[in-house]
């Protein structure tokens, strides 16, 4: 029994020492939106069951709060999933009233505050910072806008706010910036 002991212990020195341990390296060369494998598993087997998957083929899979799907809200923040490269992106996808979210371009968002309407630009694929930045406006209670070719539509009513935090919190964390 003592030798069994032994040679289990040799091997989990061995195993331990066998790591390459190139999450910084890998990190660094990813860049911001770096994967590392346990935050991958830690969405894949708990956070992914209140999103909807849209398979993206070769290129990856986006998803979308369940939630925040089936509310009225014009812009969602959607997880892209690039698992081949390990790498995830926030999104922000919009949609009107006639068809189906789709990726946007830049959006132009009016934010309302006691000392009045300030004006947010931000890309169709969010940094940390805009990430951040679309969380802290979220978090403000003051209604956000979205301003369209010749229309202003409020992009988080109601319960959508919410869900729109979750999902940022939980790219984030995907992320490792949580």
């Amino acid at each position: 029994m003592q030798y069994f002991v032994l040679a289990l212990f040799a091997c989990l020195c061995l195993c331990t020492l066998g790591c390459d341990g190139n999450t910084k390296a890998r990190r660094a060369a990813k860049g911001e939106s770096f994967v590392p494998d346990p935050n991958y598993l830690f969405f894949k087997n708990t956070r992914q069951a209140d999103y909807r998957v849209l398979d993206g083929g070769d290129r990856g899979n986006h998803f979308t709060h369940d939630d925040l799907y089936d509310s009225d809200a014009t812009l969602l923040p959607v997880i892209y999933d690039n698992w081949l490269e390990d790498q995830a992106f926030l999104e922000l996808h919009t949609r009107t009233q006639q068809g189906p979210a789709g990726p946007s371009g830049k959006v132009e968002l009016l934010i309302t505050s006691p000392k009045g309407t300030n004006a947010v630009s931000l890309p169709a694929r969010l940094s940390y910072d805009n990430a951040e930045q679309l969380k802290h406006h979220l978090t403000t209670n003051r209604e956000i806008n979205w301003v369209t070719g010749g229309d202003t539509l409020v992009a988080f009513p109601g319960l959508a706010r919410d869900y729109a935090t979750i999902t940022i919190n939980d790219y984030l964390r995907l992320v490792q910036r949580k």
